[in-house]
């Protein structure tokens, strides 16, 4: 067998692909891709990860779980300062009470088209003692375009605080 069949790498602590090329690089035990001149990293593509040691695309990160959380008090409408994007899916839409709301106070979550889009005034009791949390697990479309969660109060409450959660996943542009 001739040597360069059982070539098998390099002892130089960076190698460059073509003559020109991007250049892998052996950083003090870190893998790095370097460009031509050893400048600057370059992009790097790769395939949706499939096990757990595998290395995430962007796409992939993109689709990872969301959460925005605001707080809402006697208000008639309080909109969270985040939006979700247009296309997302509502997994989990939660009420936690801070200060039990007086009176018959009521409150839908969902966005400035549908009030109770993601829960419904049924869903939740603001009268709970404080920590008393109120999930809806769900698989629901945002559906509108862009928009920020909207907390709607009913009842003409005096008094009452609580946290709303939602948690939502992103669907990736193709």
């Amino acid at each position: 067998m001739a040597i360069w069949e059982k070539l098998r790498g390099t002892i130089e602590s960076i190698f460059q692909i073509g003559l020109s090329g991007p250049q892998i690089k052996n950083n003090a035990g870190l893998f790095e891709m370097r460009n031509d001149t050893d400048a600057a990293f370059v992009v790097t593509r790769g395939a949706t990860p499939v096990g757990v040691n595998d290395y995430t695309t962007k796409a992939y990160v993109d689709t990872c779980v969301k959460e925005i959380q605001f707080t809402f008090g006697i208000a008639a409408t309080t909109d969270s300062l985040t939006s979700i994007l247009i296309g997302s899916q509502i997994i989990t839409a939660q009420v936690e009470v801070v200060t039990p709301f007086s009176g018959g106070a009521t409150v839908e979550l969902g966005n400035g088209t549908v009030a109770n889009l993601i829960q419904d005034d049924t869903d939740n009791h603001l009268q709970s003692p404080a920590g008393n949390i109120f999930s809806v697990e769900q698989n629901t479309d945002w559906g509108i375009a862009s928009a920020p969660i909207r907390a709607t109060v009913s009842g003409g409450p005096i008094v009452g605080s609580a946290i709303a959660t939602v948690r939502y996943v992103e669907t990736p542009a193709n």
